[in-house]
């Protein structure tokens, strides 16, 4: 039998916490991650005000122009590998 490390629902918690806290909190959200599956959460968030300060942890990792297409204000990208 072939045992592998997996991360099990770990995007689904993340995304549950970005929307709680963004439900209940007055405050920024930082979201380091380049996945792509979090931008429901990331788009959700600043529907209802929240600021998002996006930490992309690839350095050539793109995402598709859907997602990042009138973001607005609120949401600001860096990247961990920016100098």
């Amino acid at each position: 039998m072939l045992i592998r490390a997996e991360q099990k629902l770990v995007d689904a918690m993340i995304t549950a916490d970005i929307i709680h806290y963004a439900h209940s909190r007055q405050t920024a959200i930082a979201v380091v991650s380049s996945d792509d599956d979090l931008w429901p959460a990331v788009r959700t968030a600043l529907l209802v005000g929240t600021e998002i300060i996006h930490i992309r942890t690839k350095d050539n990792v793109q995402s598709s122009n859907h997602y990042t297409l009138d973001l607005g204000p609120k949401y600001k990208q860096t990247s961990l590998l920016e100098p």
